[in-house]
């Protein structure tokens, strides 16, 4: 089915059952879709057998999916799923009246129900956050704009202010998700409750409120989970996933790339990312980071900021390539050397290999420097302590 579709209607689907993640198995290997279009074909991307209601083996399930719950659908849904499997029915409703919606999954008999909004919208959402948290709504909305000018973030911030002032009474899509019980919960957010105390971070892990940013113009684009300690708009855990399963590597570099970077220093380096944990949950590979809590450059750079900023974050790269590592030249160019007699020794001449090989010994201990790579003003914040934070170190 992948091949039939387009890159932006696979990264469209893709980012629709976003929502997944926050499921306690974000990898469902057996589904059933209650309805056709696109939303069967976006759970399809995610599952390993996605069946409709009417299939002789749509039983015993890991997940059920469908729009606008109805009592009916809710109990046909609860005979398909194992224990412990997840429900999610997209809904399009006042948020006024989510609760009596959510009411209506626990008198069926479903635990732990959550009704999350995607915001803007749920054709092209950027965040999805629960439909009753207040303290990641403070953070979006006193989130500083990234417009290029002053009059255009004045308008970006009027917009926003706009926007979310109507939230309670706007007519919108919400997914609304609960668990058949059965089994332990499980999941990224059940994973960070059991392993808050262990990461060192203060506060109680009774509350944390999860808020998935799932922007991206392609499908290998990675969602992040902020991890919130409410009633506090900050984050405090930043968990990297992958959408799909040729973005895990890329997640394992940056994670091995930023845990050499704090094991070769003698001084912690301000604004690098703290690993704290590398693991699969639920079948997905997690990267979980310590977060920060500010605006990137870009929304503030104009005539008068750009020469102090531009210095600031160049003496940033000067302190990082001083982090360097010596190696023995042997260490460095041992398996290029061999690579190349195995490709090319039938038809170089022995001695021109063996002098080229002479003068590499010869050069001695060579100091290897780490880049960045992606060091792009959306990626450089400014922090609410003065100090610079710097994100994304896959391509490291």
């Amino acid at each position: 089915m992948t091949e039939a579709f387009s890159e932006g209607l696979l990264n469209a689907l893709l980012r629709r059952v976003d929502w997944r993640f926050l499921l306690p198995q974000p990898s469902p290997e057996k589904s059933v879709c209650f309805g056709p279009g696109m939303l069967a074909d976006a759970v399809a991307q995610v599952s390993a057998l996605t069946l409709q209601p009417g299939a002789r083996d749509a039983s015993d399930c890991d997940l059920a999916v469908g729009v606008e719950p109805t009592p009916e659908l809710l109990e046909e849904a609860w005979q398909r799923l194992r224990p412990g499997g997840s429900v999610c029915f997209e809904v399009q409703t006042n948020p006024l009246s989510a609760r009596s919606i959510s009411r209506m999954f626990e008198r069926a008999g479903f635990e732990d129900v959550t009704a999350y909004r995607p915001w803007p919208s749920i054709e092209a959402p950027l965040f999805w956050f629960p439909e009753r948290s207040p303290a990641i709504v403070r953070y979006l909305l006193l989130g500083q704009s990234m417009a290029p000018t002053m009059l255009a973030r004045a308008k970006d911030t009027a917009r926003r202010l706009t926007s979310f002032m109507s939230l309670p009474f706007t007519r919108t899509h919400m997914c609304v998700i609960g668990r058949k019980p059965g089994l332990a919960r499980g999941g990224i957010l059940d994973f960070a409750r059991n392993r808050w105390e262990s990461w060192g971070l203060a506060g109680s892990a009774d509350h944390l409120t999860p808020l998935l940013v799932t922007a991206g113009t392609r499908r290998e684009s990675k969602v992040v989970m902020l991890l919130f300690e409410s009633p506090s708009p900050q984050p405090r855990i930043a968990i990297k996933l992958p959408r799909i399963a040729g973005s895990t590597s890329a997640l394992e570099h940056e994670a091995f790339c930023l845990r050499s970077l704090r094991e070769s220093a003698r001084a912690p380096l301000e604004g690098l990312p703290n690993v704290l944990f590398e693991t699969d949950i639920g079948g997905v590979r997690a990267v979980g980071l310590t977060a920060f809590h500010g605006v990137p450059v870009f929304s503030y750079l104009d005539s008068w900021s750009f020469r102090q900023t531009s210095l600031r974050v160049t003496h940033w790269l000067v302190a990082l390539a001083r982090r360097r590592a010596v190696r023995d030249i042997n260490t460095v160019t041992g398996n290029l050397c061999s690579d190349f007699r195995e490709r090319f020794g039938a038809v170089a001449n022995p001695g021109d290999l063996r002098r080229a090989e002479a003068a590499l010994a010869r050069i001695g201990p060579l100091p290897v420097v780490c880049e960045q790579r992606d060091f792009s003003p959306w990626n450089v914040l400014a922090t609410r302590e003065g100090s610079l934070a710097v994100l994304d170190w896959e391509s490291a």
